[in-house]
């Protein structure tokens, strides 16, 4: 696929081979060549009655060498069918001179030049061999005999017996079905684990360029192009995927693509599941110094509380310090009840949610900070996964979102803010300085903001 510099309109040039990459419009030796082309967007949809330019060339490709024999222009308009028919030798010349082409020796072009906008900034090119093809033009000119059968020629080119079925829409044409053309297939399916597989595939039949190879997937429905996807590493007509972030023990439906100058051509569709993953809550409750039990879940490779941290003793006894404006504390929502705290816990300072840990994006992160024992501060990645591992629908999942919103104790964007947006936003603590990751009502991912440096948020901690 051929892109133009501006993103008003993107083409492909498609020829129309007619018994041959070009045809000789008379019996007797012909002083031009008729040449078809349809014009058509990106999305295979062919664009009708448009004014172009074309400049149409003759080259002679001798070795390594290629020549410039002739030249001329033609401006031209699409048919209702995107279609566009010129006599190459009977256009306005630019260079050189038809009756004096030399059509022995070297193989032989013909290349064009296509302004979309009738003007003469040409942003498309194809080249088109006509090797064996000007048989009477090189007849004129040679004491060569020919049989005058086609089939007798050497170095025939790739003739197209097949072709796209479309309906009309809207003064374009749009592809209905494909008839023929390119066939592609998955040949295995490996490395199956609980979040991963490996696809291999091929092309088995190709005749239709393809510019992308890959694999589209989705649960439970016949996936397209529009679905999840992933382009694979191609290595001639074979190809191979890494498909990663998965659910495990869940069924997917997967299928390869081609995504050729023909439109995108699907193979069959192969139904797999990912493995189960071992019980990585090794209990249900968990108790933290104080005597709180939490619930967990075990949410693709990792296990969570279930529930926001509502401690006010660290792991090892210490108690967090009551509300001062010292910053090593917690606060209480005056909307939370006591009988409330299960599910939306504690709001932390920064200072006690890190406890004197330094800051980390590893994965894990390997900060406990306010965490019981055994469990740690989630870093960025580690978020991003748990986001993976739900299909980016955290707010239906049994991680059990709730919306503590936060505390403020100093001046946040002009204003004082105190228990913001309880009950709208929740703002969940990670082993990394100033960043929080935020769910918002109505939302479904869970993302990534900065956080203030006075702001109090809650915890949810993640098993070692």
């Amino acid at each position: 696929m051929i892109k133009m510099r501006t993103t008003l309109l993107k083409l492909i040039i498609v020829i129309l081979v007619l018994a041959a990459a070009v045809r000789i419009c008379n019996a007797q030796p012909p002083q031009k060549i008729c040449y078809q082309a349809v014009i058509r967007d990106a999305n295979g949809r062919m664009l009708a009655s448009k004014n172009i330019t074309i400049l149409a060339k003759i080259i002679r490709k001798i070795g390594n060498s290629n020549y410039l024999l002739y030249s001329e222009r033609h401006s031209v308009t699409t048919n209702t069918q995107g279609l566009v028919t010129i006599n190459i030798g009977t256009g306005t010349k630019v260079s050189g001179n038809w009756a004096n082409i030399t059509w022995t020796g070297g193989e032989h072009f013909i290349e064009t030049d296509i302004d979309p906008n009738g003007g003469t900034n040409y942003t498309l090119n194809n080249k088109q061999s006509i090797t064996s093809v000007p048989y009477a033009l090189y007849a004129e000119k040679s004491a060569d005999s020919f049989s005058g059968k086609y089939s007798d020629l050497t170095g025939l080119p790739s003739i197209r017996d097949t072709i796209l079925k479309y309906v009309s829409e809207s003064n374009y044409l749009t592809k209905d079905s494909l008839l023929g053309g390119t066939s592609v297939r998955i040949t295995s399916i490996g490395g199956i684990t609980a979040n991963a597989l490996i696809v291999k595939g091929e092309e088995v039949w190709q005749k239709w360029p393809g510019i992308q190879k890959g694999i589209c997937y989705s649960i439970g429905s016949l996936p397209t192009y529009s679905d999840k996807r992933i382009v694979c590493e191609a290595a001639g007509d074979t190809f191979s995927c890494r498909l990663s972030g998965l659910i495990s023990g869940s069924t997917y439906h997967v299928r390869p693509y081609v995504f050729t100058t023909g439109g995108i051509v699907y193979g069959p569709d192969t139904v797999v599941t990912t493995a189960l993953l071992p019980n990585l809550c090794a209990t249900r409750f968990v108790r933290d110094s104080e005597g709180n039990m939490y619930n967990t879940v075990q949410i693709g490779g990792q296990c969570w509380l279930r529930e926001n941290l509502r401690c006010k003793k660290f792991s090892d006894g210490r108690t967090i310090r009551a509300p001062t404006e010292d910053e090593y504390t917690y606060r209480q929502s005056e909307f939370v009840p006591n009988d409330s705290l299960p599910s939306y816990g504690l709001l932390y300072s920064p200072n006690a949610i890190m406890d004197g840990d330094t800051s980390s994006s590893a994965t894990p992160s390997g900060v406990q900070g306010i965490c019981p024992q055994g469990w740690h501060l989630p870093s960025c990645d580690e978020w991003e996964t748990l986001n993976s591992s739900l299909g980016g629908n955290v707010s239906a999942s049994d991680f059990s979102v709730k919306a503590g919103g936060y505390y403020s104790v100093g001046h946040h964007l002009g204003q004082t803010c105190i228990y913001c947006q309880f009950g709208e936003t929740a703002f969940f603590a990670t082993s990394e300085a100033g960043t929080a990751y935020v769910w918002t009502k109505g939302e479904t991912k869970l993302k990534k903001k900065r956080c203030q440096s006075r702001q109090f948020i809650s915890v949810r901690c993640v098993q070692d």
